[in-house]
């Protein structure tokens, strides 16, 4: 299991953000083909629906009734 990172983010202009920290996992899957596709079956072994790939939304926004985990596969 990779070490876990914590961030705590201050509320901005726009986004409210949580108290709850941010938990960063970096290289928690080994790199390679397929990641993408590894990454949303741990995400559903975890019990987190509504996945997808895609790429990362250009503008800020912020979910006001849940929470948000995000796999970066690549780049």
């Amino acid at each position: 299991m990779a070490e876990v990172e914590t961030l705590l983010l201050e509320p901005g202009h726009d986004v409210p953000n949580s108290p709850l920290p941010v938990l960063l996992y970096r290289a928690a899957c080994e790199a390679g083909p397929g990641l993408g596709d590894r990454l949303e079956r741990l995400f559903r072994a975890n019990g987190w629906g509504g996945t997808w790939q895609n790429g990362i939304f250009p503008y800020q926004h912020f979910h006001d009734d849940a929470h948000e985990v995000l796999g970066i596969a690549r780049g």
